[in-house]
């Protein structure tokens, strides 16, 4: 569940708090934002990386010095997101580009740990075909699919038209059902509708 925004007034009040580097709204901003960005990090870089914690962090750190950029103190949520789904996919090019990325096959979610072992088979199988796509394209897929995000929220996430999402969601989709024969966990359970 997002947390409830505040009012317009509050809302410009907290970002203009946040411009002056004031502590307890920094403080504000990572105890209201961490869980949503830390489940969309866990999304896309997997939930057991020891990277991720860093991630998070560096989230808001990059939040803070660039709250000043910030036009529309309306717009905190979604730009905040931004950062996040940035840096991850930042993190995934360079662990590519080094040959490092091997996701662990974890569930990003606690509940998940108390899955059936098929189900973190089809989890862990999952991140392994992402590992195979473009970084654009695995971290649209993960948000329209496994974060259920709408495309309007994708494309303003992403800095890109809705036009734009919606090719890669195709391009996402081809690739996954192209090589999903080769992840009978996952296989198994995309066609049970899981």
């Amino acid at each position: 569940m997002k947390p409830a925004e505040p009012k317009t007034e509050d809302l410009t009040a907290f970002v203009n708090a946040l411009r002056d580097k004031d502590p307890r709204a920094i403080a504000e901003l990572f105890d209201r934002f961490a869980p949503a960005l830390r489940r969309t990090l866990a999304r896309i870089v997997g939930a057991d990386d020891p990277d991720s914690s860093d991630l998070l962090h560096d989230t808001f750190l990059r939040a803070v010095q660039r709250v000043p950029q910030l036009r529309n103190p309306q717009a905190l949520t979604g730009w905040l997101h931004s950062l996040a789904v940035y840096r991850a996919r930042e993190w995934v090019r360079t662990r590519k580009r080094k040959g490092h990325l091997q996701l662990p096959p974890a569930a990003p979610d606690p509940p998940a740990v108390l899955a059936p072992p098929e189900a973190r088979q089809a989890v862990g199988a999952l991140y392994r075909l992402l590992d195979r796509f473009p970084e654009d394209e695995r971290v649209i897929f993960l948000l329209r699919f496994v974060e259920e995000r709408k495309l309007t929220e994708i494309a303003g996430t992403c800095r890109a038209s809705v036009s734009t999402i919606k090719r890669r969601i195709t391009r996402a989709r081809r690739r996954f059902h192209k090589a999903l024969p080769a992840f009978p966990a996952l296989a198994e359970r995309v066609k049970m509708g899981l």
